[in-house]
């Protein structure tokens, strides 16, 4: 689960057209700025990358094309298995998403992914240095969470800036601000149970997402199609299961994830890098502000 960072500059939906066309320049402005100084930090990343990690072992080939059916084919059956199984628990004759709760919904959701978080790891133990591939064995010497944390701190300027961007986006076509549906429905949840809230959002899918997407989506693609390839389809991916509103941001930030992935070869480093960001705009939430 990835959440956008909030901005504080989205246009209204019924502002004049005055207001509005000015709210996406102010939007594109801020965007132009945040982009600018996240190229600015481009060189320092890379010397933090050559100071705190030493280098990164060649990549073995570990799963197959064939995989990638396997595990999709689980994540689809783990979606409909967790929807009848809480039907039959609950007596009801659907499953009703209005009236579901927050957190019987936000638990449905890391549950389905089960399935095929436990076939990909099922995968990896049976596929040579497949442990390794997955990230659960350290390959690349140095200060791994260091540079992890020295990565996403650095790119959040341009995660603003894609957001931004994401604004003026809605405001030039009318729309009101961009909000993500998770981030309500975290926002709700933590008047009702911020510790079960806080460990489903920040500890709990992020780990399950991880497994699926730069664990096993990103190592097979990069594996089998390239780097490059790997990298953008693997991110696309990611960021279309969270929503057309927060697809920038969330798609820059799958960008920050892989490439920590591939650098460190560390499935605790990036889920690092996912607990921090999930936990950081979680607790914004709290202090009063929707990520848009």
């Amino acid at each position: 689960m990835g959440l956008t960072l909030p901005l504080a500059f989205a246009a209204q939906a019924e502002a004049p057209a005055e207001v509005a066309d000015l709210s996406v320049v102010q939007a594109l402005v801020v965007a132009a700025l945040m982009f600018a100084i996240g190229a600015s930090l481009v060189p320092v990343m890379r010397k933090a990358s050559a100071r705190l990690l030493g280098s990164t072992p060649p990549r073995v080939p570990s799963f197959l094309p064939l995989d990638l059916l396997v595990v999709a084919l689980a994540f689809v059956f783990g979606q409909v298995l967790v929807v009848e199984a809480y039907r039959f628990w609950s007596g009801a004759a659907e499953l009703d998403l209005e009236s579901l709760g927050v957190i019987p919904a936000l638990g449905l959701s890391a549950a389905s992914q089960g399935l095929a978080v436990a076939v990909v790891v099922v995968l990896a133990l049976r596929r040579e240095d497949g442990v390794a591939t997955l990230g659960l064995r350290g390959l690349t010497p140095g200060a791994r969470g260091a540079f992890a944390g020295v990565c996403y701190l650095l790119s959040i300027p341009t995660l603003m800036g894609l957001g931004a961007l994401t604004a003026a986006i809605f405001a030039a076509q009318g729309a009101g601000p961009p909000v993500q549906e998770v981030a309500v429905l975290v926002e709700e949840g933590l008047s009702e149970n911020p510790l079960l809230i806080g460990a489903l959002v920040a500890l709990v899918i992020p780990l399950l997402e991880e497994i699926l997407f730069r664990g096993f989506l990103l190592e097979l693609l990069v594996s089998r199609a390239g780097t490059a390839v790997g990298v953008v389809v693997s991110s696309a991916l990611f960021a279309l299961l969270h929503g057309v509103s927060a697809f920038l941001p969330i798609f820059g930030l799958a960008l920050v994830l892989a490439g920590v992935k591939l650098r460190t070869r560390s499935l605790g480093a990036v889920w690092a890098v996912h607990a921090l960001h999930n936990g950081a705009t979680t607790l914004l939430i709290t202090g009063g502000g929707l990520p848009t």
